[in-house]
């Protein structure tokens, strides 16, 4: 299967994603529009719509198995996924950018793929312990989707790969770190405002 044999079908997409502005020209499919993966889901149960186009990652593979469903095919393109400051933070941006280099180079970021996404329940992972938060200026991290394993909250702790990274990253130069879900409309207002540094969550490069 290919991107081609959603011709003639309804595709269930969340409002605003990169999929709903890369689906929306085609006039030979039925795009349906959701807040949710689960208002998806729910409208995939019912028969209301035929497929969803979704990241790899947002379900697991025992996910899957439990709620009956499966991948398709996969997309013919990548979309990579990016981590937004403010064009003034860029001594912040360049650090984030070394820092996440630095864990590719000595394999500990592959250490964390392993552990949120490539295990069938991230859900049951558990967040290691990085020791106390530092004592600097706050780094204050928006969060624009809460979804396993990304970063998604369990009690009032943060789990999740992007979520551990940005905690070693406080860790690493100093700052506290302290995360907030945002509805996606107001989370880059929050950013341009100063509300918060940065934005984690699978936001893609568009």
């Amino acid at each position: 299967h290919s991107e081609a044999d959603l011709s003639g079908l309804k595709v269930g997409v969340t409002a605003g994603s990169a999929y709903d502005l890369r689906l929306s020209s085609r006039d030979d499919i039925t795009l349906l529009r959701y807040n949710t993966l689960s208002d998806e889901l729910q409208a995939l149960k019912q028969g209301q719509i035929d497929v969803i186009a979704k990241d790899n990652c947002s379900l697991t593979r025992g996910e899957m198995r439990r709620l009956g469903v499966r991948v398709a095919f996969f997309g013919n393109d990548s979309l990579p996924c990016g981590i937004p400051f403010r064009k003034s933070d860029k001594a912040l941006c360049d650090s984030l950018s070394h820092f996440i280099d630095s864990l590719s180079a000595t394999g500990e970021l592959q250490q964390l793929v392993a552990r949120w996404r490539e295990c069938d329940d991230p859900s049951a992972a558990t967040m290691p312990d990085l020791g106390p938060q530092p004592q600097g200026k706050t780094l204050k991290v928006g969060v624009c989707l809460e979804l396993a394993p990304i970063a998604y909250q369990v009690g009032d702790t943060w789990r999740g790969f992007e979520a551990e990274v940005i905690q070693r990253f406080g860790r690493h130069v100093g700052r506290p770190v302290t995360l907030q879900y945002y509805p996606f409309s107001s989370i880059l207002p929050a950013l341009q405002a100063g509300g918060i540094d940065l934005i984690i969550g699978g936001v893609y490069i568009t």
